[in-house]
């Protein structure tokens, strides 16, 4: 049953009020592996304050800037990449997650074009053409997009911030930097209008930097507003602060599920990682932990906005732009992968109009906050977005959910490695992948090539995986081989239209 305080919120959404958006996001934190198991302040107060939570919410793509990217614009990654594949830089880096002082970049974010077209329409400038106060603190994109602002990282007076924010705190070169972007970190800092850099004083813990500013902006800006807080927790090297480097003890990874899972019905390549060792476990069981702790940060910082905000007229959104994996299927810990472990990850939200305490089973994913935001907003994105408002959904319409599939997509940025003992992506590691979601179907389907066949335009080499999440939430058994020819045609049909989709033709 409705509340009259929610049938109140939606009369003053009617009416035109307009609200404020508090948006959170972590880096790298998961669902399936217990990632919010740490996170008990944020838990309780979403539910607290009558939040909705969404039980199949997925990026469409788990790798940083292509995420982010997505999320920006409401565009699914294959409507954002370059238009072609790119050379892997020639020292046999990263392909797109170059330093911002590189001398090269060759492969835009990621493979992700992240050129002032894409700048142009995303939240952030629809919202300040509507007139909202924009502020964003925290990691922003990858260093290969920061590379216009950032000056080489040398201290001194800046020209620009990325377009749509007024107010601009936003980290250079996350990965490079000696603490993983926890400590002695060098930001396009707006307010001051310099690059400036803050040193390895506890006091210049990242998240409690992102977590001040935010504060500080909720409470002296002048309504309406966006906010994004934007953390680098718990990405790796999982950095806690002094204050809860002890806490959680005895905290390991689960062994059930996929840890340390055979490979078997996965794509070949994956057979070549062998089973973990005892030393690998109890490093990952470190790196596990170390993961919670960073998080407990986050929590902090997620109790003060709560503090800090008035629920009648501001939504809070919390997630995070992909998950992660500790030697699931026998990978090293990162992401980019097909799995739940890495495309799955949480979304709460609260605010004027959501139903109370709810769950939402209905599915959607990263490219649904940019609709969502400017929806709420009243504002307009110049193009439309291959998402759709979740509004809908937190406001419990009684129209059902048009969709049940989601699209999720991954172009590899890492070269083969010879001589490598385990390998977490490579260049066969070229996928896309439909997630299916409604009262009878609990679905993965997927294809697997080469990134030499970018356009996925040679059918009869695609590996193709299919899972029952139903009978098989852990997606251990491959399916596909087992399953009707007309089964599987059914779902090529619909992934390869769901690939080549745009706007109002997507899912």
């Amino acid at each position: 049953m409705r509340s009259i305080r929610h049938a109140l919120a939606l009369a003053a959404l009617a009416a035109g009020a307009r609200p404020n958006i508090v948006f959170v996001l972590t880096d790298d934190q998961d669902v399936a592996l217990g990632g919010m198991e740490p996170m008990v302040q944020t838990k309780a107060l979403f539910e607290a304050h009558g939040g909705a939570s969404f039980r199949h919410y997925y990026v469409a793509t788990p790798i940083c800037c292509p995420s982010r990217m997505e999320m920006l614009s409401g565009r699914y990654g294959h409507n954002v990449r370059d238009a072609s594949q790119d050379a892997w830089p020639a020292d046999g880096g990263l392909c797109g997650d170059e330093a911002v002082e590189a001398s090269e970049h060759n492969c835009g974010c990621m493979r992700m074009n992240c050129s002032k077209a894409f700048e142009a329409d995303t939240y952030a400038t629809a919202l300040q053409r509507a007139g909202y106060a924009t502020a964003y603190f925290g990691k922003y994109l990858n260093p290969p997009a920061m590379v216009p602002y950032c000056r080489n990282e040398t201290r001194g007076p800046i020209e620009s911030w990325p377009p749509g924010w007024d107010m601009f705190y936003g980290m250079c070169d996350q990965a490079s930097t000696p603490y993983g972007a926890y400590y002695n970190m060098t930001w396009v800092d707006s307010v001051a209008g310099a690059i400036t850099y803050t040193g390895d004083d506890p006091t210049n813990y990242t998240t409690s930097l992102v977590g001040n500013r935010t504060v500080e902006f909720i409470e002296t800006a002048t309504a309406p507003f966006f906010v994004a807080a934007a953390v680098r927790a718990p990405h790796a090297p999982q950095l806690p602060p002094p204050w809860y480097k002890d806490a959680l003890p005895n905290v390991t990874i689960p062994r059930s599920g996929a840890y340390n899972a055979s490979t078997e019905g996965k794509p070949a390549w994956m057979a070549t990682n062998p089973p973990l060792t005892a030393k690998e476990g109890a490093s990952y069981d470190a790196k596990y932990a170390d993961r919670w702790r960073s998080l407990l940060a986050v929590d902090d910082l997620v109790a003060a906005v709560f503090e800090a905000v008035n629920l009648e007229d501001t939504y809070v959104f919390y997630t995070s732009d992909h998950g992660f994996h500790l030697g699931h299927f026998r990978l090293p810990p990162l992401k980019m992968h097909k799995y739940e472990m890495d495309v799955r990850v949480p979304l709460l939200v609260a605010g004027p109009g959501v139903v109370a305490a709810h769950t939402v089973s209905a599915i959607a994913g990263a490219v649904d906050l940019a609709p969502t935001f400017v929806d709420l907003a009243g504002a307009t994105l110049l193009a439309p977005p291959d998402g759709r408002s979740l509004r809908p959904l937190l406001e419990g319409a009684e129209a059902p959910w048009p969709r049940d599939e989601f699209l999720i997509e991954y172009m590899p940025v890492v070269p083969y490695q010879p001589g490598a003992t385990r390998v977490d992506d490579l260049p066969d590691n070229n996928w896309r992948a439909l997630r299916v979601v409604n009262a009878s179907t609990n679905v993965l389907y997927a294809h697997t090539t080469t990134v030499d066949d970018y356009d996925f335009e040679n059918a009869s080499a695609f590996f193709v995986e299919l899972y029952d999440l139903a009978a098989d939430p852990h997606q251990l058994t491959n399916v596909a081989a087992a399953a009707p020819a007309g089964v599987l045609e059914w779902y090529r049909d619909r992934l390869e239209t769901a690939w080549g989709c745009e706007g109002a033709t997507c899912p």
